[in-house]
């Protein structure tokens, strides 16, 4: 040994035993539908399942489950330290009561086999291999085992399994032979974090001040992540949110205090910025992977293919083919969805795919609420694992209360299912008899509907009539639908082994949208249905001449989706839920982490970092904007706008709470324009369904200011009500016309009716809080940065009423008026 390598520095690096077989071992394509759609938390069902049938045929205390296991494998100056989880170890014991030892795992698929040759993945067998060898080190006295492969079906249990003997001297052969392949890639890995600690470690603050707020900002979030808690963080517009998230939580990358960063976002325009942030924090010096993360769809270079792995040609070998493109984008540290394309495309590869194993080895994910929260979509690589310790930072956090509620329900369309019907007509005596019969519920649900009756008691026995909610076109009970879970299985277990023969094309397509509706439908009923699920059948009359068929949905629809939320974080990851509107913060804790749980985080709320005196705050008291009183208030309306902005030539915008009552009002004041024809005035109208050329056009109109007058109308809460950044002269004022409630609706006075038996809160948690969440945004919009003056004007009576004083934030010091002209927006006095 020479005297440099005595000195050199000894590594000891870890990895699972699933990540070293798979980078050694795994070969060939992308696997079949007999592998997909299988969440987590099915293969967690499946194994205890499975656990326990093995506890009624062995003794149970001859049963080890879930098995930790280690081994190490020394290489010069590098020690790999693999460990994993063997899912059973059983103890053999015969009549003379020897102790043998067989290794089982267990695999989880979605069809039965009659031959484990139809299934086998030689990588599933690595694993086992390794397994045996972690046996033995940590077993001494053991010269044999048997390790045994099963395939389980997760529909019918049934499994086909192949057993053989291993010796000792074997099992430690291919752990060498194992780890000797990777260890030049992990010394690479660990030549890349050392560097990575150093830069973290002399990392300052890439920007020369520290606004107002962030320092006890980034505190608070360090303190998080090292207790591995919860914090909702309220900072208006101007903190700098971003970078006081992620600059403390890189830090704490380099004292092993999480695993990794997930940025996580609502829209695509969010991501930017925190792109923005980390490169920022790169011209200071930091070197740190990390990567953008894209829908499937946005992705896919062949969507016509519909994912099916035989016939796709960036499937096909796509784990061959996969260790050259990860070398070729390891060279990069920011990693964008056009570098994956790119790599993709050269390698011919997948690119979603890709961009997930690409992830492994970065140390912040940017992406979607669904990778982290989404049951359907998330990235269970990262979430399943009770050993994984991950920080969540969640952008805009006020958006993700009804995101999580959809991302919990499941629906089922008519139309899908009719689809569904005709590509497999003929092919299976049984499939269409089973089709038939889920047809069969939609017809007696519809036509009972017609008839004006509850419908659901007809096609659910268990459930009573009076017990159903009955409005025009819709049905609600709080039950589970037994009936329909019954008939939605079997239609599962009779067509799942027709999958992978389907041609690929439109009836491909078909069948393949209709059965994964129906297996989150039933994954949501066997491991989600609790007291905040609904069962809802909505029916949306067709228009005959237009070819329009009459379209009937039934849904699952989660009410609140916190407890669910509140599992997947809780003991395992830090998370911080920030966002410029969450008051009250008691509304936010409760609905993302429940009621029970909504103690344990922290709550911090930080005030404008802009002078209070830059923002004029109004409130016009004497117009009233109820359902009712539309119709009458708009005249009132009217004067009011032309009153506060008649003495200044500005940019303006009107927020209105829906598309009708826009209408009226914007028609009323380009009818007011024409008759008065004294001043030049431009106008912009939101139209439902507007593309992203039209979002733009609407947004560069902005860019002029202080010749010609602007009045846009947008309404409350949608695409205009937040994101939108509109510095210096390119807004003047806001008007909000109303508090934002959402749409008197059966859905939503479901809501109200759950809210109201859990907190006594019904109007509140159901209407006022997310009407208020909505004014806040459109408010939001006025001052940017320490520049910036502007005013908000709230036109509605109940503004001055205490439950909405108390909302109302600190640096807002409202004039509370009858008259319009009463409200000075006049900055140069």
């Amino acid at each position: 040994m020479t005297k440099n390598e005595a000195n050199r520095e000894h590594t000891r690096f870890e990895i699972s035993v699933r990540s070293l077989a798979e980078h050694v071992h795994r070969t060939g394509g992308l696997s079949p539908l007999s592998f997909s759609g299988i969440s987590g938390s099915d293969g967690t069902r499946l194994h205890t399942r499975v656990f326990s049938d093995l506890k009624k045929q062995y003794r149970p205390t001859d049963v080890e489950t879930e098995v930790s296991l280690s081994a190490e494998n020394v290489d010069g100056d590098l020690t790999l330290v693999i460990r994993g989880r063997a899912d059973c170890v059983i103890h053999l014991r015969d009549s003379s009561n020897t102790d043998e030892i067989m290794i089982l795992e267990v695999k989880s698929c979605n069809s039965d086999f009659t031959e484990i040759s139809e299934i086998l993945q030689p990588v599933h067998w690595a694993q086992l291999m390794l397994y045996a060898h972690m046996f033995f080190e940590q077993n001494a006295g053991y010269a044999s085992v048997q390790i045994s492969l099963r395939y389980v079906s997760i529909e019918t249990l049934k499994y086909v399994e192949e057993k053989k003997t291993v010796l000792s001297y074997e099992a430690e052969e291919f752990f060498k032979k194992t780890c000797g392949a990777y260890t030049a890639f992990a010394r690479d890995l660990v030549t890349y974090q050392k560097m990575r600690d150093e830069t973290i470690r002399s990392l300052v603050f890439p920007h020369t001040n520290l606004r107002a707020g962030q320092k006890v900002f980034m505190q608070d979030v360090l303190a998080t992540i090292s207790h591995r808690s919860t914090l909702f963080v309220e900072a208006p517009t101007g903190i700098g949110k971003t970078i006081s998230t992620l600059f403390p939580a890189v830090k704490c990358l380099a004292h092993g205090k999480c695993e990794r960063i997930f940025y996580l976002t609502a829209k695509t325009a969010t991501r930017v910025v925190a792109r923005k942030a980390l490169s920022d924090m790169r011209e200071n010096g930091l070197l740190l992977r990390s990567i953008t993360l894209q829908s499937k769809e946005s992705l896919c270079p062949c969507p016509e293919i519909y994912c099916d792995t035989k016939q796709c040609a960036y499937a096909a070998q796509y784990y061959t083919r996969l260790p050259k493109a990860i070398r070729e984008l390891l060279l990069h540290y920011e990693i964008t969805p056009e570098i994956v394309l790119a790599a993709a495309k050269a390698n011919t590869i997948c690119p979603h795919e890709l961009s997930l194993d690409i992830s492994l080895y970065c140390d912040v994910i940017i992406g979607d609420y669904n990778h982290a929260f989404n049951p359907r979509v998330r990235l269970e690589r990262y979430f399943v694992q009770p050993d994984q310790h991950h920080v969540l930072l969640v952008d805009e956090a006020h958006n993700l209360v009804d995101r999580s509620r959809d991302m919990f329900s499941a629906s089922l369309l008519k139309s899908s299912l009719t689809a569904c019907q005709k590509a497999v007509m003929g092919m299976d005596a049984r499939v269409d008899g089973h089709i038939a019969d889920i047809r069969s519920y939609f017809q007696i649900l519809a036509d009972s509907m017609r008839r004006e009756e509850d419908g659901i008691s007809l096609v659910e026995h268990d459930i009573a009539a009076k017990d159903v909610m009955v409005a025009p076109s819709f049905r609600a009970a709080r039950f589970v639908p037994k009936t329909l879970y019954k008939i939605l299985w079997k239609f599962c277990y009779f067509i799942r082994p027709m999958l992978d023969a389907l041609p690929t094309g439109p009836i491909r397509t078909s069948v393949l949208d209709f059965y994964f509706d129906v297996r989150f439908f039933l994954t949501i009923l066997e491991q989600h249905f609790d007291d905040a699920y609904v069962l809802t059948a909505e029916m949306i009359e067709g228009n005959a001449s237009a070819g329009m068929d009459t379209e009937l949905i039934i849904s699952l629809a989660c009410l609140d989706a916190s407890a669910k939320i509140h599992r997947i974080i809780s003991d395992h990851h830090a998370a911080v839920f920030f966002s410029a509107t969450l008051s009250p913060a008691n509304y936010y804790t409760t609905m993302l982490l429940g009621d029970k749980n909504a103690a344990e985080a922290a709550t911090l709320t930080l005030s404008s970092p802009f002078p209070p005196e830059n923002l004029k705050v109004g409130i016009l008291k004497s117009i009233k904007t109820t359902y009712q009183e539309r119709n009458f208030s708009v005249e009132k309306v009217t004067d009011a706008i032309f009153s506060v902005t008649q003495d200044k030539v500005g940019n303006y915008m009107i927020y209105l709470p829906s598309f009708a009552y826009l209408k009226m009002l914007s028609e009323s004041v380009q009818k007011r324009c024409r008759d008065r024809g004294n001043q030049p005035v431009d106008f912009l109208v939101q139209t439902p369904s507007m593309n992203k050329k039209q979002k733009d056009l609407f947004l560069s109109r902005f860019e002029e200011f202080g010749n010609r007058t602007l009045y846009a109308f947008a309404v409350l809460g949608g695409h205009f009500g937040e994101g939108i950044d509109l510095v210096g002269e390119r807004l003047s004022g806001v008007i909000i016309v109303g508090v934002g409630l959402p749409l008197l609706c059966p859905q939503r006075e479901i809501m109200r009716q759950y809210f109201q038996e859990k907190f006594g809160e019904g109007f509140a948690f159901a209407y006022r809080f997310p009407g208020w969440e909505k004014v806040l945004q459109a408010a939001g919009r006025v001052i940017r940065d320490e520049e910036d003056t502007g005013f908000v004007l709230l036109m509605d009576e109940r503004y001055d009423k205490p439950e909405y004083q108390m909302l109302f934030p600190d640096h807002w010091h409202p004039d509370v008026m009858d008259r319009p002209e009463d409200f000075e927006t006049d900055f140069s006095k």
